[in-house]
């Protein structure tokens, strides 16, 4: 009689190890009982035998619960938790996902469409497609960080990045050639040339100083600065 390994005779003779987990067996180890699951690859956990390598509530270990993604369920395979969303969603974090229209996740994990700045006049960004996208008012264009109208903007006339040379004016979609898009200036500072139209620059004004003419008299002398 083994009293070390015998179930039966634990111990001391008589003594039969009890079994207090379903699906478990009494063993006896160096005299002592204890319990051990009848099937192999099981665990005892909480009073249950389970298989830490796909049991969801014990995965990997005794109470290791694996949490769902919002919108989605979760499983455990190999003795890890695994997240899984229904068709057309993604886990992104702790949430299942669509990558096509989800603001805060476009097109991929993380891409947050809400944190990019809308142009000038724009609205906001939203996914669309997977791609964050803005739009600008009926008759505006979004160019760089703007909305204009290319009918009527001399550096974007016609279309984005197209400036009117001169600083002439942008007049239905095309450059004017006498028109200017900022202030007009009779100029004669270059006597030898004599007056003659300017358009000054988007930082500049219409000035003029004191000065005479040929007789003598205090003429004003005009100029872009």
């Amino acid at each position: 009689m083994d009293l070390m390994n015998d179930p039966n005779n634990c111990g001391s003779c008589g003594y039969k190890c009890p079994v207090f987990v379903s699906a478990a067996k009494a063993v006896c180890q160096a005299g002592q009982c204890e319990q051990a699951c009848i099937a192999a690859g099981e665990t005892i956990c909480g009073g249950s035998c389970v298989n830490t390598n796909t049991d969801p509530h014990n995965c990997g270990s005794c109470d290791h619960y694996c949490d769902s993604p919002y919108g989605g369920s979760a499983s455990c395979v190999g003795g890890g938790c695994q997240g899984s969303c229904s068709s057309g969603k993604t886990q992104c974090g702790s949430k299942c996902v669509s990558l096509y229209s989800d603001d805060y996740n476009c097109g991929k994990c993380g891409n947050d469409c809400t944190a990019l700045l809308p142009p000038s006049g724009g609205s906001p960004y939203s996914c669309q497609a997977s791609k964050c996208k803005t739009s600008c008012p009926s008759g505006k264009t979004q160019c760089g960080d703007q909305c204009v109208d290319t009918q009527s903007d001399n550096l974007n006339c016609g279309s984005c990045g197209h400036v009117c040379s001169g600083n002439h004016a942008c007049d239905y979609s095309k450059c004017s050639t006498n028109s200017c898009a900022y202030d007009t200036c009779t100029v004669d500072d270059k006597y030898d040339s004599g007056k003659h139209t300017e358009c000054c620059d988007q930082t500049q004004s219409c000035k003029y100083f004191w000065g005479t003419d040929i007789n003598g008299n205090s003429v004003k002398h005009y100029y872009c600065g």
